[in-house]
Order: structure tokens, then C-alpha cells, then sequence
């Protein structure tokens, strides 16, 4: 089978400070996490991308 293929993938978790700390009903947020994804592909195709990081935890 031919076609487009995922040669590369990079995923780079950040934080960013918040100017001013959130308190939410899960706790206390003095930044935010966000994740980058990277992809680049076989036919030379680069793709990037940002979500909300799951894996966050309350401080």
C-alpha cells in the first residue's frame, strides 16, 4: 500500500504562567499547559498543532 506516511511525530508539553492565578472548583491554576504536536510525513508534508494537556494537575 502506498500513499502518505507519518515519518516524524514530536510532542512537546508547556507551561505558561498566568498573569493573574485561577481558582477553579478543581483547585488553584497559576498557569496553564498546553501540548504542541509536530507531524511531518514521507511526502515532505509538516503539520503542527496545539491541544489542552490532559495530564494537567491541580497545585
Amino acid at each position: 500500500m502506498r500513499g502518505i506516511k507519518i515519518t516524524e511525530l514530536r510532542i512537546t508539553p508547556i507551561r505558561i504562567p498566568s498573569e493573574k492565578p485561577m481558582w477553579w472548583i478543581g483547585g488553584h491554576y497559576p498557569e496553564t499547559s498546553k501540548t504542541i504536536v509536530e507531524i511531518e510525513t514521507n511526502e515532505g508534508l509538516n503539520s503542527l498543532g496545539e491541544t489542552q494537556d490532559v495530564f494537567t494537575t491541580c497545585h
